[in-house]
């Protein structure tokens, strides 16, 4: 679930600070402090490090809670054994070999959990659908979706005011019960 948290809502860093030495960080950001709380513990199991949360006061918006830590365990962990950019992946992003070749449904399955808590939604007719930057994301998803229940579901690009692509790829009302039922029996296994 960390990786999927982490490709959906989260953000690598490896600037220089003020003494131009380089500092390492991990984020996660979103306007659910519980999704920000689940990662700083999830980051916790596997770390052992604790990390800050805080929260910035957004006029007329609601207000956006951020995990935040100084890491180089874990972004080395992240950038190099999960292969997840750092800086601005929104584009670029893809879900990592090591959970794509997975033996281990399971690990397919929370990740697919993280990314839609953080990056997807559920509508009011019970319907999962992703919108999303990185086309190649979605073909990524797109092959972990058929792996595990056999959907095989076609991304569509969405082109805004006539110059910004991005992609979509939506489940129908039956796939979506399906796989809301999964991973409901998964989380109580």
């Amino acid at each position: 679930m960390f990786s999927g948290m982490l490709v959906g809502d989260g953000y690598v860093s490896n600037r220089k600070n003020g003494f131009g030495y380089t500092t390492y960080s991990i984020s996660l950001f979103n306007t659910k402090r519980e999704l920000v709380e689940l990662f700083y513990n999830l980051h916790f199991d596997l770390f052992g490090e604790k990390g800050k949360i805080g929260c910035r006061k957004r006029k007329g918006r609601k207000d956006l809670y951020q995990f935040f830590k100084y890491s180089k365990i874990s972004f080395d962990y992240v950038v190099n054994d999960l292969g997840i950019p750092y800086g601005k992946k929104a584009a670029k992003v893809r879900i990592p070999k090591i959970i794509l070749e997975s033996k281990e449904d399971i690990v397919k399955l929370y990740f697919f959990l993280g990314l839609l808590i953080t990056d997807g939604f559920v509508n009011k007719k019970g319907v999962i659908g992703f919108h999303m930057a990185s086309k190649n994301l979605l073909i990524d998803l797109n092959k972990l979706i058929t792996c595990l229940w056999g959907f095989d579901k076609e991304v569509k690009t969405v082109i805004q005011k006539k110059k910004y692509f991005s992609y979509q790829l939506n489940l129908n009302k039956g796939e979506s019960k399906r796989i809301l039922s999964d991973i409901f029996f998964a989380a109580i296994a």
